[in-house]
C-alpha cells in the first residue's frame, strides 16, 4: 500500500469478518458525511427520439447528507451546466472560466470564445464558513429532533468546501439578435450583474441590478424579483429598442 495507516480508496468491499484492533483506518470521510452527484448529459436526438450521440456530461457532487439512503441539503459552489445552440454549434459553461466552450454536436470541442467577465475566484474558509453558517441560520425553526441533531453533527464536520473554486456564473441565455446574456453569481443582499456579449466574446453592456432570471425574447425583457413579504415575483417590460437600450431601460427602472 503507498499509505498502509489509511485506505485511499472509496469504496470497501467485504465478505465476512469484523474490523477488530489494527495498524489500518477506514478514510477520514468514511461515516461523517454522504455527497450525492447529478450526472448532467446534454444529448443529440433524431426526429424518432434515438440518442445519436452524448454532447456533453459532466457530474458534479450537488447534496451533502448524514445518511447513506438520501441527501438533505445543498453543497455549495457546485459548478454549473449551462449551454445554448448557436448556429449550429453548443456554447457551454460550469461557470470555472470566462472562457466559454464551443461543441459541435457530435461533442467535439471546436473552439473558445474569450470573455472579459471576472475569472472564478477561490473559495476561502470564511467563503466555506458563511454558508455552512447560512444554512444552521435557515434550520433554526425546525423541530429539533434526531434528524436536526445527525444534521447539524454532519454540518460540524464538513469543515472544508469540497469545491475549490466559486463559479463566476449562474447561468447563461442566447438572445434574438444573435448575442448571449451571461449572468454572473447570486449573492443575498447584493445586485447582480449580468453581461450582454456577442459571439466573438465582446462585452457590449454590463449590469448590476436587484433581480435575477433576465432573459429576452422578441417582445420582452422578463425578470424576477422578490418582494417585502420575500415572495418571488416574475415580472416582464416590453421591448421598445435593441437589446442594449432594453436592458439599460430595465436597470434604470430597477
Amino acid at each position: 500500500m503507498v499509505a498502509p495507516r489509511e485506505w485511499k480508496g472509496t469504496k470497501v468491499h467485504v465478505k465476512n469478518g469484523v474490523f477488530g484492533p489494527s495498524g489500518y483506518t477506514l478514510p477520514k470521510q468514511f461515516g461523517d458525511y454522504f455527497l450525492q452527484a447529478y450526472p448532467n448529459a446534454l444529448l443529440h436526438l433524431n426526429n424518432s427520439g434515438e440518442v445519436l450521440n452524448e454532447i456533453i456530461q459532466r457530474s458534479h457532487f450537488h447534496r451533502i447528507s448524514p445518511v447513506r439512503a438520501g441527501a438533505d441539503g445543498p453543497i455549495w459552489f457546485t459548478p454549473i451546466f449551462s449551454w445554448v445552440f448557436h448556429k449550429d454549434k453548443i456554447i457551454f459553461t460550469e461557470g470555472l472560466s470566462s472562457d466559454l466552450i464551443i461543441f459541435d454536436v457530435k461533442g467535439e470541442k471546436t473552439g473558445i470564445i474569450h470573455t472579459s467577465i471576472p475569472e472564478a475566484e477561490p473559495v476561502t474558509d470564511a467563503d466555506h464558513a458563511k454558508r455552512k453558517n447560512d444554512m444552521i441560520k435557515s434550520l433554526q425553526y425546525r423541530p429539533k429532533d434526531r434528524w436536526y441533531k445527525t444534521y447539524m453533527e454532519m454540518l460540524k464536520k464538513y469543515k472544508k468546501s469540497y469545491y475549490k473554486l466559486k463559479p463566476n456564473l449562474s447561468g447563461m441565455s442566447a438572445t434574438p439578435e444573435q448575442k448571449f446574456l451571461l449572468s454572473g453569481p447570486y449573492q443575498e443582499g447584493q445586485k447582480q450583474a449580468f453581461w450582454l456579449i456577442d459571439e466573438t466574446g465582446k462585452e457590449l453592456i454590463q449590469l448590476k441590478v436587484n433581480a435575477r432570471g433576465i432573459s429576452i425574447s422578441n417582445h420582452f425583457v422578463f425578470f424576477r424579483i422578490v418582494d417585502e413579504e420575500e415572495e418571488t415575483l416574475i415580472c416582464f417590460i416590453h421591448r421598445s429598442g435593441s437589446e442594449i437600450e432594453d436592458l439599460l431601460r430595465l436597470a434604470n427602472i430597477l
